[in-house]
């Protein structure tokens, strides 16, 4: 018992920390985000991922131009307003990176697990409990990553619109494909709680939605994603990526190996 709580209090320790290193990423860009929807407005005002945070910039564009006291003393206090009614967009976009790599480890975890490379390093109920608290850990960013979005009041989300396909009219196909990826998450969830009661085989079919989830959440962070353009998401993107393909590809040689 000693040693479960122990592993249980470095996994969320590692988790924790995982968020809050995404975290301080888009937050570390805020001085390079509003200069940029402000140069492309003047350019022409063309519609970019940052276009929420343009219209409420809007009125301090005026600022190169002769305005009154009173007009300027409001241009800067919309500009002062925008910062903190930011705050659950950041939050979104940290807990969305911190739960797609989180479900990376997941799949390399439970690739591991499966090839049975893992147990020349830990025990095989250490790797469990690790897989485990990873999967909730992943659950949780995803929940915070969904949350933040209702109270974000750059698009305007609901309810509906999070958990309806296509309900929402910004970016529809993309923003699906995370609802999907909610509703497979949910799926693989249920079924690991249920397997305890059905057979084994039952559990292991529903688990391989674990791949399509995977790609489906590298597709709508890579098109949806405000840091996407970023070298470090990009990098981080095909990293992942293309490690997911080998792991891929050495599992359906292992399932045509056992038959």
């Amino acid at each position: 018992m000693k040693i479960e709580r122990s592993i249980t209090k470095r996994i969320f320790l590692i988790s924790l920390v995982v968020i809050f290193l995404f975290l301080s990423f888009p937050v570390s860009s805020v001085h390079n985000f509003f200069p940029k929807a402000t140069a492309e407005e003047e350019d022409g005002g063309e519609e970019t991922f940052s276009l929420p945070i343009a219209q409420e910039q809007s009125p301090v564009q005026d600022n190169t131009q002769v305005v009154q006291p009173a007009t300027q003393l409001a241009a800067d206090n919309s500009l002062v307003q925008v910062v903190p009614s930011s705050l659950p967009w950041y939050i979104t976009r940290a807990a969305a990176i911190s739960a797609y790599f989180l479900l990376f480890l997941l799949v390399v975890m439970g690739e591991s697990m499966a090839s049975g490379v893992v147990y020349n390093f830990i025990t095989p109920p250490r790797a469990w409990l690790i897989h485990k608290y990873l999967g909730i850990s992943f659950g949780v960013a995803l929940l915070t990553h969904m949350t933040a979005l209702i109270f974000d009041n750059f698009v305007n989300f609901n309810l509906l619109d999070i958990f309806i396909p296509f309900h929402s009219a910004y970016n529809p196909i993309f923003l699906s494909f995370g609802i999907v990826g909610f509703y497979f998450t949910l799926i693989i969830i249920l079924s690991s709680i249920i397997s305890r009661f059905q057979t084994t085989q039952f559990w292991r079919t529903l688990h391989f939605l674990v791949y399509p989830l995977f790609v489906i959440g590298l597709i709508h962070g890579f098109m949806l994603g405000t840091d996407s353009r970023n070298i470090f998401i990009l990098m981080l993107y095909a990293t992942t990526g293309l490690i997911f393909i080998f792991l891929f590809v050495q599992r359906l040689r292992l399932a045509f190996r056992r038959r």
